[in-house]
């Protein structure tokens, strides 16, 4: 202590006190400079002990509740990472394994003869929009757990998306293997569907594409199966189709001609596209009162192109009503023409599309051509299908009640060949019919379609409808209709489709 005395820096020491192990802090005491004096701090060495060893635990616990915090943190992070993972390789409806999962499985796979079996269920939409796609959902996951219950073990399930399942096989099946497998897929979707009460109300159709290349590109593999769902022909009932490359080849035709024709609707150049109109004929004057405009398609590279597969081409394109304006202008523009040349009484019937006819500005679009044109309404006739009416009847029938009340003929083309009877003609809002080639083409033939055509002439007229006979190609033919009092009719007897100006000198020969 005396040596800390002369000291005149500040020390401290363990010593005793008054019989107690104590704590001493020295410290001088400065007055201007200099010193004069010392303070001594005492402290009980226990309660300094207690003191230190409280600030060391406390210090533990902050580290430990430190360290817990990061833990949980990092444990934390991982389980959600964890769950973004599984989300983003399943499906949050049915918790299978999603399309990203099979692709990956796929590019990962070193085996050859592998197999993809993709699963369509069909009128999926109509469930959901009858009954709600909770209940849509429902049924869905239903037909998935049953499919993975029952081949889940073997054969990985996919959901690909939306309505679509898919089998990925990679032990090596050859073809007739394939088909087994195939078959017992769809009969215990139909099972399941049974036991729900949907049995013909949903079907099930499925693609079948052989992998024998472990190096493939799985979206080449998506899109070949998407192919032969689109391309599907069912043969003897069969419900499934290989993928071939003759497939291929129709996706690059059908693209060649979207884009012609997109190409083509954006600026209309002559050659591609063109307006024929065939002449109808009444039966008992024999004089031409309407003509039919047919589109007509060429193209450079792939030559004549069929109505019925250009028309389905842009339908699913979307291209279907900027086709269907280009056609009706064209057929007032025709009129205008026979106007011109002293025949301002007959009419022409253009093709109307479903998708055309449902959509919401329809009634306005044909309203404003028409009165650009200055064509009276009721020298335009309107021809759809019977399916177009029975698919969605009574927003078609009040569509077609709009187009009469502007004063457009409605007639229902290819008649017989859908599913409305007799009884049901009462309901719809038409003016005329036109019994389908292939009843006609019947009449010297069979006697039960002499039958049917001579009750759709009888029935037509008692509700005030007029009858068009079409593909008349036989005098024979003729001679029949008008015994029966057919009042028009259309075909190769008289004339195919022409060029607008033959079609102009067609009628004028009749004066």
């Amino acid at each position: 202590v005396k040596a800390i005395l002369r000291k005149y820096d500040t020390h401290s020491l363990q010593t005793e006190f008054l019989g107690k192990s104590v704590h001493q802090v020295y410290t001088p005491i400065y007055l201007n400079d200099s010193r004069v004096g010392i303070l001594r701090v005492t402290q009980s060495l226990k309660a300094t002990e207690r003191i230190v060893w409280q600030t060391t635990i406390m210090g533990i616990i902050v580290v430990g509740i430190v360290c817990l915090s990061l833990i949980y943190v990092i444990y934390t992070a991982y389980q959600r990472k964890k769950q973004l993972l599984h989300m983003a390789y399943h499906n949050s409806i049915t918790g299978l394994p999603n399309r990203r999962n099979l692709k990956s499985k796929i590019e990962h796979n070193d085996e050859p003869d592998t197999a993809l079996l993709l699963i369509h269920m069909q009128n999926f939409t109509a469930i959901n929009h009858l009954h709600g796609f909770h209940f849509g959902d429902h049924i869905f996951k239903t037909i998935a757990r049953y499919l993975n219950d029952e081949y889940g073990q073997t054969h990985a399930l996919h959901h690909f998306a939306g309505n679509r399942l898919a089998f990925y096989i990679t032990e090596p099946l050859n073809r007739n293997q394939l088909i087994v497998l195939t078959e017992q897929i769809l009969d215990t979707i139909n099972k399941v569907l049974g036991k729900l009460g949907l049995q013909g109300r949903l079907e099930a159709k499925i693609a079948i594409v052989e992998i024998t290349d472990p190096k493939c590109d799985p979206e080449k593999v998506f899109t070949d199966a998407s192919l032969a769902l689109v391309h599907h022909k069912p043969e003897q009932g069969k419900q499934y189709s290989f993928f071939s490359i003759e497939m291929e080849k129709i996706l690059h035709r059908e693209n060649a001609i979207e884009q012609a024709l997109r190409d083509f609707l954006e600026e209309p150049k002559q050659g591609l596209l063109w307006v024929e109109y065939q002449p109808i004929l009444d039966l008992k004057t024999n004089k031409i009162v309407c003509f039919e405009a047919l589109t007509r398609m060429h193209s450079a590279s792939l030559g004549p192109i069929s109505p019925v597969e250009f028309i389905s081409i842009a339908e699913r394109n979307h291209l279907i009503t900027q086709l269907g304006t280009w056609v009706l202008r064209n057929a007032c523009k025709f009129l205008n023409k026979l106007s011109a040349k002293g025949f301002d009484t007959a009419s022409v019937a253009v093709n109307i599309s479903g998708l055309e006819l449902l959509q919401p500005d329809f009634i306005d679009r044909i309203h404003k051509i028409i009165e650009e044109y200055k064509i009276p309404p009721s020298r335009i006739e309107f021809e759809i299908t019977e399916s177009i009416i029975l698919e969605n009847f009574k927003k078609v029938n009040e569509i077609l009640q709009s187009l009469r009340g502007i004063g457009i003929v409605v007639s229902i083309d290819d008649f017989g060949t859908g599913y409305s009877s007799l009884a049901r003609l009462e309901d719809f809002n038409i003016d005329k019919i036109k019994i389908d080639k292939l009843f006609v083409d019947k009449i010297l033939s069979k006697d039960q379609d002499k039958i049917l055509i001579r009750e759709i002439i009888a029935m037509s007229h008692k509700l005030d409808l007029l009858v068009v006979a079409e593909g008349v190609e036989t005098e024979e033919q003729r001679a029949y209709l008008v015994e029966q009092n057919c009042d028009l009719m259309q075909g190769f007897l008289f004339s195919k489709s022409l060029p607008l100006e033959q079609a102009i000198q067609k009628i004028r020969k009749q004066r």
